[in-house]
């Protein structure tokens, strides 16, 4: 008969296991989104422990940010900890883990984390997160059920931790590699590439698509007047501006040049007219100031949306394109497809 040290030990590889084949299939995925659920989930399901979070180190490399949660209180998001400071602050700093069974008494516990948060945070086990020797932030489980966390639990999540850190980093790249580098929104190619995919999703099921070309007004002059900084200020604004008053599952992407191209999931023509002209007021009235200038700037939109009769995603594209060309004739200004 088994010991139950082995049952115990045999049961933490069995949830090791099973926890990085879940890491592997969201990698294949590349959304780093999903990966962090999956990351977050199976750390707390490794450990048996009410909540789990990721930590980030900042690009300066002096503060630490918690970047997702699993249970517990999502104001952790607001926390922001120098590199030292808290149990996840230290090992950050030392990049060794730590076992903290009785939070309360560590001369590392930061309490006003858990006063500013509601949590109470009894156990604590954080393990670095590295890459390529780098310690790039931290992976930590909170108040295991019943018990201690033990050097059992150390040893696996730190395994886990070191390729869920692998895993963040290729995620990391291939999002990056997806966004435009002025605006941060995805690039054309990324944009060109989900419409492709989701296409004969959307046609089989004769469910509505609309596509958003945004056209910055007279965005020579602006170059012109304020200099192709002042014209990349507008374009990065505009994108967050844009960016901020989306849907989640809407795709907003640069199109090159002044175009922002935006992609609306499961919204039909006329719905889509009314985001467009939200978009054109938004614009329309906000303040765009570049050096202390005040800088004038409209947008025309074109719009198009998926009818039967279209066979192939590129036509919807090529709609929208004349769309936006009857827009600008008259500029500031949103127009729909029209036959």
């Amino acid at each position: 008969m088994k010991s139950t040290g082995v049952l115990h030990a045999a049961d933490g590889f069995v949830r090791f296991k099973s926890a990085l084949q879940a890491i592997a299939e969201a990698h294949l995925s590349v959304n780093l989104e999903e990966l962090l659920r999956i990351i977050l989930k199976s750390s707390r399901d490794i450990a048996s422990a009410e909540a789990s979070s990721i930590a980030l180190i900042s690009e300066n490399g002096e503060e630490l940010r918690f970047y997702r949660i699993s249970g517990g209180s999502k104001k952790v998001g607001s926390v922001r900890l120098q590199i030292g400071q808290g149990i996840a602050g230290r090992v950050a700093e030392t990049g060794r883990p730590m076992i903290v069974n009785e939070a309360s008494r560590s001369r590392y516990f930061f309490k006003k984390v858990d006063d500013s948060t509601g949590f109470r945070t009894r156990r604590v086990l954080c393990v670095p997160l590295r890459f390529q020797d780098k310690v790039v932030g931290v992976l930590e489980v909170i108040n295991k059920a019943g018990s201690n966390f033990n050097r059992e639990d150390l040893l696996i999540l730190s395994t886990f931790a070191n390729h869920a850190a692998i895993a963040l980093e290729n995620a990391r790249l291939s999002r990056e590699a997806s966004r435009d580098s002025l605006t941060g929104i995805y690039n054309r190619r990324y944009f060109d590439s989900w419409l492709k995919n989701q296409w004969p999703h959307y046609d089989r099921l004769n469910k509505p698509l609309s596509i958003l070309l945004i056209d910055v007004d007279r965005f020579k002059s602006i170059n012109d007047r304020h200099g192709h900084a002042g014209g990349d200020y507008v374009l990065r604004t505009l994108a967050q501006l844009v960016q901020a008053r989306v849907r989640r599952l809407d795709v907003l992407a640069r199109d090159g040049g002044d175009e922002i191209i935006l992609a609306l999931p499961e919204t039909s023509g006329a719905r889509a007219l009314v985001v467009a002209e939200r978009i054109r007021e938004m614009v329309s009235n906000y303040k765009f100031r570049y050096r202390g200038a005040a800088v004038a700037v409209t947008v025309s939109l074109g719009i198009s949306s998926r009818q039967p009769a279209i066979a192939h995603a590129e036509r919807l594209i090529d709609e929208c394109d004349l769309a936006l060309y009857q827009a600008k004739r008259e500029r500031n200004r949103a127009q729909r497809y029209n036959p």
